[in-house]
């Protein structure tokens, strides 16, 4: 019961402390909270710039024209479109263009301060913010800036420069794979012809060695020889064919000025040689597009700092607290000194 009756006691005394220092506590209260609105009305205001992007329809990335049916070259797709434009969104030496060609550094108060621009650089990278959602398809590109405009300006600008990127390198894409796959081919048809020359100058110097040794054993004509070629299962020596056949091989191939003919597949890969040397590849850049802009950035009506109402609420429960406090340590320092 006194453990109860103690407890009320205490309440009530507490109640009595602040009902008598109501005018500090209020006072105190009043202090902060004019303190925080001040801050709210007069901290620099930053407002939020939003892109929202999906990607291109199929249509949308047919502009390419000349690579219809060549065997080899990567297939244009909307996934892989898409990616390259993300890649370039996230890309920082796109972001350092942007950064400089539209002088952003003198946006922002901390350059007057000896901040060099490499440090400005990072809070811009920092306020330029890529949203990429797991499983759905459309992203958000954000940006933060004291000035509503410009953050607006700014997003429109970087997605038409990442756009004319991705699709700049889509097309220096597709016109490196077709110059590497007539480097290729021509490789190809170098080692085949280079190779049918060998082959050539080793059959002939097979068939010499082959005449030797039909003339030294006077075999002029095959067809004398005729019985020895047919035992079934075993191959007749070459020289068996005769001086005079294989004579006549050899100078034929001594002759020879042009292996073309004589080497296989060496006339599908001419062909599709000159295939590729006759694609005409040209970028129509009004049929081809990287992104499809679901809502372009639009300056914002209000700034979304400093947070006026979160400031004010704050500040009314932060200056009731120090009110409260600086009430008990001024009822305590009165209670001190009427004991002395």
């Amino acid at each position: 019961m006194n453990d109860v009756r103690d407890d009320e006691i205490n309440l009530v005394d507490i109640w009595r402390v602040l009902v008598a220092q109501k005018k500090l506590i209020c006072t105190v209260t009043l202090i902060i909270l004019l303190l925080g609105y001040s801050y709210a009305f007069f901290a620099p205001k930053v407002y939020k710039a939003e892109a929202y992007l999906l990607p291109p329809l199929a249509k949308q990335i047919q502009g390419i024209e000349g690579i219809e049916g060549i065997d080899m070259i990567h297939r244009v797709t909307v996934e892989s479109v898409y990616a390259q434009f993300v890649t370039n969104l996230k890309s920082r030496d796109m972001r350092k263009q942007i950064f400089q060609t539209n002088n952003m550094w003198k946006y922002y108060p901390e350059s007057d301060e000896g901040v060099d621009k490499n440090g400005i650089f990072e809070m811009f990278n920092k306020g330029l913010q890529l949203t990429i959602k797991k499983n759905q398809e459309m992203i958000t590109l954000s940006f933060e800036l004291g000035d509503a405009e410009i953050a607006a300006d700014l997003v429109n600008d970087f997605v038409v420069m990442a756009a004319k990127k991705t699709v700049s390198d889509l097309f220096a894409n597709v016109d490196s794979q077709v110059g590497n796959m007539e480097k290729f081919i021509q490789s190809n048809i170098a080692a085949k012809r280079s190779l049918s020359k060998q082959n050539r100058l080793d059959r002939i110097n097979v068939l010499r060695e082959a005449i030797l040794i039909a003339r030294s054993l006077k075999i002029v004509d095959a067809e004398k020889l005729q019985a020895f070629v047919n035992i079934q299962g075993v191959e007749a020596p070459l020289y068996l064919t005769g001086e005079k056949a294989l004579t006549a091989e050899m100078k034929v191939l001594q002759a020879r000025k042009n292996d073309d003919p004589f080497i296989g597949g060496l006339r599908d890969l001419q062909e599709r040689l000159a295939l590729l040397k006759g694609i005409n590849i040209t970028l129509d850049q009004d049929k081809v597009f990287a992104v499809r802009v679901d809502q372009k950035a639009f300056a914002a009506k209000g700034p979304i700092k400093p947070k006026k109402a979160l400031i004010v609420i704050l500040s009314i429960l932060f200056g009731l607290m120090l009110g409260v406090l600086a009430a008990f340590i001024r009822n305590a320092l009165r209670d001190e000194s009427k004991l002395v």
